[in-house]
């Protein structure tokens, strides 16, 4: 049997659990008052001075080495295999161009364009010389019909 596997959700767990971000709340000095692991906690300091627009936080984002992140996809991978008792697999991934974007611009328009994981380009690069991975145009790799087209009874993940 065949895993039909949605490879952005693969790429997206892994290439964020790979990374982590630092928040630093920054007087007009340049002087480092307050550092974080969570944006929520930064805001709500600066929020709490007496003069907030004094203050600006900064972001810097700390990424695993590629190889750990790699690994990582490849033991998801893996536990897919063994979870569905399937001795194939498919994987898609997301392509450049989705038409649910052309028929509204609101389509995930609460989402962050920018927020994505920074080693996502080489996860994808990866997914395809190793797994074969398909990249999927017009469409999310997750709702195509290529994935979901099941004619043979094959997991659908």
């Amino acid at each position: 049997m065949k895993a039909l596997i949605d490879g952005d959700i693969v790429a997206y767990r892994c290439g964020f659990s790979g990374q982590h971000n630092h928040h630093e709340v920054m007087n007009l000095d340049g002087i480092v008052v307050y550092t974080t692991d969570f944006k929520r906690e930064a805001t709500a300091y600066v929020k709490k001075m007496d003069h907030p627009d004094r203050y600006e936080i900064y972001t810097s984002i700390e990424v695993e080495p590629i190889e750990n992140i790699l690994h990582s996809v490849k033991l998801m991978i893996e536990e897919i295999m063994a979870n569905t008792g399937c001795t194939e697999h498919e994987i898609f991934i997301t392509g450049t161009t989705n038409f649910r974007k052309e028929l509204s611009t609101s389509y995930k328009a609460n989402r962050d364009p920018n927020k994505k994981p920074v080693a996502l380009p080489d996860i994808e690069e990866y997914l395809i010389k190793h797994h074969g991975a398909i990249r999927v145009e017009g469409e999310e790799a997750g709702k195509s019909d290529l994935l979901t087209e099941d004619e043979q009874h094959e997991w659908t993940l």
